[in-house]
């Protein structure tokens, strides 16, 4: 099943019910264009899909004749009137929940025990624990923690949270193949997971996998050489994480395996790593890249935030200049390059940044540098400043 919908409560009763269910999980951002929309559901082989609204709705109902697979939609937002889709059954939240009910019960009378498990009352557990402060207040004030599943963070975020409201816990999970691994406790600070057994590539590259078959064998049906190259035979889903072991069997995950670059010297530096780093301690900073794959050192491509450094500027006397006189002046480079030269202080020769640039915009969609979610396309990027990367390695010795 699918969900295609921005981020609200619904879409965290319909993530983890899924996997509940035994089903698996893609996720549609809600600014896929429709035709990747139709593509996404047919390449996943959704049987259904929880959308958030009639826009949606539409991006499906286009092309329904192309997903012969999809039966039911099911909307957050349903309106006065269920909309009509020929092909499609449309449900609201609340017939579907009627739905599982009766289901349930008439499974109980049956045979006088639960076939199916009971998602609900955990959804909206989890429901529950998602916000903190003022947010909490809105939504009863019953949050005891948050837990964070997102790439490796800096370790003070694993213990405080705006306004020490909540504990934030760490946790492994790839939700579309596999369920969510268990979260480490809040008194183990930095370690982001506690899993059997991480198998390791090699002594210098452990590379994370995690057992979850119930919801794997979801998947198997479509691209089953794809399914192969992650998917070992007995269970054992590759993460592609990137981490360590400590004494007490804690997993902190340092990085993703396809991420790791290897410079020239062939030293391993992890980009992502730094990139975090100095988004903590820069407040200028939207995007940045770290480059060094083959080089004979590190570089990095920083893109400014347009609001943040024109502020600045116009305390500076230059706020007569254009965002690109801006950034290119010599006042902005001094003032990044502290910012650069902080990160590198606690990095071994080889990570540090020795030279940088910065772009005269910051990455965006339109240009295809940035994913609906706002992830970087690192390879389209490097493509369209490649002449700026060679400028800053030229004169370098390159082996």
């Amino acid at each position: 099943m699918a969900v295609s919908s921005s981020t609200r409560v619904e879409w965290i009763l319909a993530d983890p019910g899924a996997m509940g269910a035994g089903a698996a999980a893609t996720a549609v951002h809600p600014s896929t264009h429709a035709e990747e929309t139709v593509y996404i559901l047919s390449d996943s082989g959704s049987r259904a899909i929880f959308v958030e609204n009639a826009v949606q709705l539409d991006k499906v109902a286009s092309a329904v004749e192309r997903l012969p697979g999809l039966g039911h939609a099911i909307l957050f937002d349903p309106g006065a009137d269920l909309p009509r889709v020929e092909g499609l059954e449309v449900l609201s939240l609340a017939e579907l929940e009627k739905r599982g009910t009766a289901f349930l019960q008439e499974s109980r009378a049956a045979t006088g025990r639960r076939k199916v498990p009971l998602p609900l009352a955990v959804q909206h557990a989890v429901a529950d624990r998602l916000v903190y402060g003022k947010i909490r207040a809105a939504f009863g004030g019953n949050l005891r923690g948050s837990v964070s599943a997102v790439p490796p963070s800096l370790p003070t975020s694993a213990t405080s949270s705006p306004a020490q409201v909540c504990t934030s816990l760490r946790a492994m999970a790839i939700p579309r193949p596999a369920r969510p691994a268990p979260s480490t406790p809040p008194t183990t600070t930095g370690s982001a997971n506690r899993c059997p057994a991480p198998r390791s590539a090699s002594p210098r590259t452990a590379r994370s996998c995690c057992e979850a078959p119930a919801s794997c064998a979801a998947t198997t049906t479509y691209l089953p050489e794809k399914t192969a190259e992650v998917l070992e035979s007995d269970g054992w889903f590759r993460t592609g994480d990137i981490g360590e072991v400590d004494k007490d069997g804690y997993v902190r995950i340092t990085d993703r395996k396809k991420d790791v670059l290897k410079t020239s010297g062939g030293k391993y530096v992890a980009p992502t790593d730094i990139e975090g780093r100095f988004k903590a301690i820069c407040p200028f900073v939207s995007n940045i890249l770290v480059i060094g794959d083959g080089r004979s050192f590190c570089s990095a491509l920083i893109a400014l935030d347009e609001a943040t450094i024109a502020s600045w500027a116009a305390s500076q006397e230059l706020g007569d200049r254009t965002q690109a006189e801006i950034v290119s002046s010599p006042q902005v480079h001094e003032l990044i390059n502290g910012f650069v030269q902080r990160v590198n202080g606690d990095r071994q020769r080889w990570q540090t940044i020795k030279k940088f640039a910065v772009l005269p915009r910051d990455l965006d969609i339109e240009h295809g540098e940035l994913t609906p979610s706002l992830k970087v396309k690192r390879p389209v990027v490097e493509r369209e400043y490649a002449q700026g990367i060679d400028g800053m390695y030229e004169g370098a010795r390159e082996t």
